[in-house]
């Protein structure tokens, strides 16, 4: 899978379905770790799939903090449950969070609570926060098994929805 214009949502599918399939990503900052939420918002269940989400690309140079909790230390992988028990695989680097997800239900969602930097100076910083634009320009990428993917950019509601031509099932 290629890298794009860095940092949110996005996922492919490939099914003999015509439903569509849509997921979204959700972020809020937070003094210690914000919180970025990944919902299947769709009608149908999907998976297998990968997520990415590239932060380099956002308005606020967001990172992984140095400070991550050592379960989402950089370079790390960890298994998370989605909201229908599901196991998730997590790798998490310094500008990425890489999720596989094996079924992720109609409804159910994956919380990540990570704590994140920005390279930004104190100045600049301060302007983008106020902005409330944090992830704003940060890209998803959501694949299935082939070469096919679709991406959603971080909008500045902190919203990101990727939507593909059929569900995976």
């Amino acid at each position: 899978m290629s890298r794009q214009v860095l940092a949110a949502a996005a996922f492919m599918c490939a099914a003999a379905t015509a439903a569509e399939s849509q997921i979204r990503g959700e972020y809020t900052a937070a003094p210690l770790a914000d919180q970025i939420i990944l919902s299947n918002v769709a009608e149908c269940p999907t998976g297998p799939l990968e997520i990415a989400i590239y932060l380099s690309g956002s308005a606020g140079e967001l990172i992984v903090s140095g400070d991550a909790e050592a379960k989402l230390s950089l370079g790390s992988k960890v298994k998370v449950n989605d909201t229908n028990g599901n196991p998730v695989d997590v790798t998490v680097v310094e500008d990425a969070l890489f999720l596989t997800v094996t079924n992720f239900a109609p409804g159910h969602g994956i919380e990540l609570n990570v704590p994140l930097d920005s390279e930004l100076d104190d100045g600049e910083l301060q302007s983008v926060k106020s902005a409330g634009a944090l992830i704003t320009g940060a890209e998803a990428v959501v694949s299935a098994p082939g070469d096919a993917y679709w991406v959603g950019l971080f909008g500045t509601d902190g919203q990101a929805t990727v939507e593909t031509p059929a569900c995976l099932s």
